[in-house]
């Protein structure tokens, strides 16, 4: 009878042990460093054409921030309209979906850049515009500037506000229209390695025009 009380004991007290430890981990808050709201004036626009295997979901319009972050946005809308070396994001794939976080493209186009000397540059003068926007919400379009065999050629749209990303990525732009379309892609299937397993991919990109969506 005492050994059974004291086991009781014991597990009571432990319990309550957990419960406080538990208590002050939920109060635990992580503070990120901050960046001064402001309104990011966008200048030009570009395009993204997105395919799920022969199925159409639709076009991206992407709003660029070109006085805020004119190195990134810069060769961003070099990519998605004239090409560098050749080299566009026509046909590029988005190959990494994280619900509830972001989706991931620009896979396709490494090979071509990876030892390219204007690629290169950009690697070390993008990083000035780390901080300059921040990941405040979904619908940023940011580029991804860490990670072997990157080469500033893959980027990401946010699908919710990720500021811990503020002084890690690079964001120079905005989804102007086709969230839905972000959405589809985001829904997609994916395998163990959060790869689509429907490839999908940009068809076609290129600059907008005055009066065209």
């Amino acid at each position: 009878m005492m050994w059974e009380r004291v086991k009781r004991m014991r597990f009571e007290a432990t319990f309550l042990t957990f419960a406080c430890l538990l208590g002050e981990i939920r109060t635990i808050e992580i503070h990120y460093p901050t960046i001064k709201p402001k309104i990011y004036e966008t200048t030009s626009k570009v395009f993204l054409d997105v395919m799920q295997g022969d199925t159409s979901l639709g076009r991206i319009v992407i709003a660029l921030y070109e006085k805020d972050t004119p190195i990134t946005a810069g060769y961003f809308r070099a990519l998605a309209t004239t090409g560098i070396n050749d080299t566009f994001l026509e046909g590029s794939f988005f190959h990494k979906i994280v619900k509830g976080f972001k989706v991931q493209g620009g896979e396709g186009m490494d090979i071509n850049l990876l030892y390219d000397e204007e690629v290169e540059a950009y690697s070390y003068t993008v990083q000035e515009e780390e901080g300059k926007v921040p990941h405040a919400a979904a619908g940023v379009v940011s580029m991804a500037s860490r990670g072997p065999h990157m080469k500033w050629t893959e980027f990401f749209i946010t699908t919710i506000p990720t500021p811990w990303l503020d002084f890690h990525d690079v964001p120079f732009g905005k989804v102007e229209s086709g969230m839905d379309v972000v959405k589809k892609i985001e829904t997609a299937n994916v395998t163990i390695e959060a790869r689509p397993i429907i490839p999908i991919y940009i068809k076609k990109c290129g600059l907008v025009l005055n009066n065209e969506t």
